[in-house]
């Protein structure tokens, strides 16, 4: 019989893992979005940016810390940090950490318009 693989805690292991007060801090985070009214989705993508920090072992108690975060993610688009920024805005309340959010301005794209030629090969 095959054996199955099972997630091992090692000293390896990512801090949500590892560290069960984060685990419920983002779970007291999930009911505390929704009890204030969130909508799901909002309350989903949020939680897995905040796992997705603590994965990356950010000290969400430090607003510092998560600053830095995201502004070391060149990957990520203005937009993209706006919505961050907003996640961690929510668990700061919930928190009560008192923190100076950054800006991010958001870059505008314009759609993408096909041409006559391309419209009529369709």
């Amino acid at each position: 019989m095959p054996q199955r693989n099972r997630r091992r805690v090692t000293a390896n292991t990512p801090a949500l893992f590892s560290n069960p007060t984060t685990n419920g801090k983002l779970v007291e985070f999930m009911l505390y979005s929704q009890k204030n009214g969130f909508s799901d989705a909002t309350t989903k993508t949020r939680y897995k940016i905040l796992r997705l920090m603590a994965k990356n072992n950010v000290n969400l108690a430090d607003p510092e810390a998560v600053k830095l975060f995201i502004a070391k993610r060149k990957e990520w688009s203005n937009g993209h940090k706006q919505i961050v920024v907003s996640a961690y805005t929510a668990y700061a309340r919930m928190e009560r950490i008192e923190w100076t959010p950054p800006f991010y301005d958001h870059n505008e794209t314009l759609p993408f318009v096909p041409t006559e030629k391309k419209l009529k090969l369709s």
